[in-house]
């Protein structure tokens, strides 16, 4: 009977192995699989993989229309299926497209990095109609429980990488070969289970106090080992190589461990070098050909590494986007040789003894090998190259993001403090008239049965009387202000720019926060007190990136920093004339001061341009910088906006020659956030370079 039984059983166990091993790469899968909705058929082509402290997240449809006379028009948001988190949630990311009859259309979501989405798949509209299905999809940080568990992890994720606790994110070309990474010296056990010589170290592998003997990988368990392989380890008195007599000016007259060396119990590992471990995240993205056209796709990743070849067979679009991401801060590495001339007007290319080439292009960095030949590279070549998507990580993290921290770092209004006194006053003025006042007052009239509508009529006036106040003092429109930072390449006419920009309202705005596509918008509201109400967030992508509710509160300042990338046509116009240099202002805003670096080094300067206006520049005496000089970055440390300031100060120190720095009062490469604000305060510097053609 037991046999007839154990059978049966084993067959079932076999089976359910089988459709497990069958069922796990069909779930692996179904974000590809097509799902239709009418005559719509939509396709979820990529989600973002990898866990990234910072930046946005892309998600890629593709809407096909299969009428062949009929337009629809299909709304995709995030999530279906809500569900209850503590603190911030974003409970709705949506955008609407037009598909036309045989059609076909590719939408993007981008959701920031705060707050989560409080919930799973997508929802679909089609003509106004909303599915019963959702497409499955579950959004990136949903795996927390709850937004509060997301900050916990932020706040308290200790590394040296930044802010969050994550490691660097890269996103690496499907042709680029794995980068070795490094193995130090180090000794291993022999056989599980074999005693070690008496005299062994307390704390080496099966020692006292030491992790337990076992076979090390690539060796079966009881085995003895071979004769180790023959190496070098790296110890405080040089490389040694890894024979047994060599073992004595490393272990003094430990030689139980000698001994059991010999034996084949222990062998030291030769040393492999390579990138430091756990150095960074990698994400094995697709083909180079379907990445994203758009740069804040990219946002997330603190370093992109292709192939020559893979850069050269990107869609145009893509290798703008990525080259965008790049001016604005991030890091790319090519392995092998391609010109990167013509890219970007304000870079600095540096090359280096081993064939290496360094970029400096904007805000960013970019890194050329000549090769992918890792055999040739040194240990130093890779610490570097990690050190660069490491440093590319920390410019954009650190500090603790909340509301009264980024106040204070930029504050929208002057004074937040509640009119203490004056509440009092208003208080026991109050106090007096409804009580003792209107009491006496209608004792002597004889008409204290009045008191039924005096006291309600008194309290009215005293609300009107405060909200008044209020309305006379703020306004019912709310409060602005920009701070930005432009980089303006007149070659490819790119404005790469970032900065901070705030609200402060009276009361809730109706319209919520516009935004261009091209903005990164980073909310400075992670790490807030967990007993402070928590918000419901909505985006729409379908005009412009339109933060519509939950993102501002009446009364309470509202701040973000921003990076935006985006073609601009502004420019200045520089000439020579007699020996001196005359600019025309076509920035579209009036210049405070502006000053200009020409081919010898001179510096020359003008305050008060209009827009539109022409003046002729006066030479200064301050020294500018040597011509082979590097320029100095402004956002190389921390306190980029104190940095910033000092650019508009002390510009010859900055500025390399043939470049220029315009300082306005108005912020013409990063839009109004908030339409209609009563008070708008801006503040912008602007550096260019001026263009070969003039």
């Amino acid at each position: 009977m037991a046999e007839t039984i154990t059978k049966p059983c084993w067959r079932f166990v076999l089976l359910g192995f089988f459709v497990c091993a069958c069922t796990l790469p069909a779930q692996a899968q179904t974000a590809s699989i097509p799902m239709n909705f009418g005559d719509m058929e939509i396709t979820l082509l990529s989600r973002p993989q990898g866990s990234a402290g910072h930046g946005y997240s892309e998600y890629i449809f593709r809407i096909r229309n299969q009428s062949a006379d009929r337009a629809h028009t299909v709304s995709l948001a995030l999530p279906f299926e809500k569900r209850s988190l503590t603190g911030d949630s974003l409970r709705d990311l949506r955008r609407t497209v037009q598909v036309g009859a045989n059609e076909t259309v590719r939408l993007s979501l981008f959701q920031p990095d705060h707050p989560p989405i409080g919930g799973q798949n997508v929802a679909v509209t089609v003509d106004g109609q909303r599915s019963d299905r959702e497409m499955t999809l579950q959004p990136t940080v949903s795996g927390f429980s709850s937004a509060a568990s997301y900050r916990r992890h932020r706040y308290y994720s200790s590394s040296s990488y930044g802010g969050s606790g994550e490691r660097p994110l890269l996103r690496i070309g499907s042709r680029v070969k794995p980068i070795p990474k490094r193995v130090d010296s180090a000794i291993v056990g022999g056989p599980a289970g074999a005693m070690p010589p008496m005299g062994m170290m307390g704390g080496v592998p099966g020692g006292p106090g030491g992790p337990p003997m076992g076979p090390p990988p690539g060796f079966p368990d009881g085995k003895a080992l071979p004769a180790p392989p023959k190496g070098m380890i790296e110890t405080q008195q040089g490389m040694i190589e890894t024979q047994p007599e060599n073992l004595f000016p490393i272990l003094g007259n430990l030689t139980g461990l000698v001994e059991a060396f010999e034996m084949g119990q222990v062998k030291i590992l030769p040393v492999q070098i390579g990138l430091p471990p756990d150095s960074y995240q990698p994400v094995d993205a697709e083909a180079v050909e379907t990445w994203s056209s758009n740069w804040l796709g990219y946002t997330r990743y603190d370093g992109i590494i292709v192939t020559a070849n893979e850069w050269k067979s990107m869609p145009a679009d893509v290798r703008s986007a990525v080259w965008q991401y790049v001016e604005a801060g991030g890091f790319l590495f090519v392995l092998g040789s391609f010109d990167p001339r013509g890219l970007s007007g304000i870079a600095e290319i540096q090359t280096h003894a081993d064939g290496w080439k360094t970029i400096r292009a904007g805000f960013g960095r970019c890194a050329i090998a000549p090769n992918d030949d890792y055999s040739r590279w040194t240990n130093e070549t890779f610490e570097r190259l990690a050190a660069e998507w490491k440093a590319a990580h920390a410019l954009w993290e650190g500090g603790h993001r909340n509301t009264i921290d980024a106040h204070q770092e930029f504050p929208v209004v002057e004074d937040l403090g509640i009119p203490v006194k004056s509440l009092f006053a208003l208080m026991f003025v109050f106090t007096l008239a409804i009580g003792p006042i209107n009491f006496l007052i209608l004792t002597r009239m004889n008409r204290r049965i009045w008191m039924l509508w005096t006291t309600p009529a008194i309290s009215l006036a005293t609300c009107v009387a405060v909200f008044g106040f209020m309305i006379l003092s703020e306004g019912w429109e709310g409060r602005l202000r920009i701070e930005t930072f432009t980089l303006l390449d007149e070659t490819s006419h790119r404005a790469t720019t970032v900065g901070w920009t705030g609200v402060y309202t009276p009361l809730t705005p109706a319209d919520g926060l516009h935004f261009s596509r091209d903005t990164e918008v980073i909310p400075q509201r992670v790490f807030e007190d967990y007993n402070d109400q928590s918000r419901s967030c909505t985006i729409d992508w379908t005009q412009d990136q339109h933060f519509a509710s939950g993102w501002v509160e009446a009364r309470v300042p509202a701040i973000f920093r921003v990076r935006k990338s985006e073609l601009r046509r502004e420019r200045v116009t520089l000439r020579e004339v007699d020996g001196g240099w005359i600019m025309k202002n076509f920035l579209s805003v009036d210049i405070r001061r502006f000053s200009y670096v020409d081919d010898k080094g001179q510096l020359h300067q003008a305050e008060n341009v209009a827009a539109g206006a022409e003046v002729k520049l006066k030479q200064s005496e301050k020294e500018a910088m040597p011509k082979n000089a590097t320029m100095t970055h402004p956002l190389s440390s921390n306190g980029w906006k104190n940095n910033i300031h000092q650019m508009a100060t002390n510009p010859q120190r900055y500025l390399r020659p043939g470049m220029y720095l315009a300082e306005a009062d108005e912020s013409p490469f990063l839009e109004d956030c908030l339409r209609n604000a009563r008070q708008r305060k801006a503040h912008s510097i602007i550096v260019g370079n001026r263009s070969k053609g003039e």
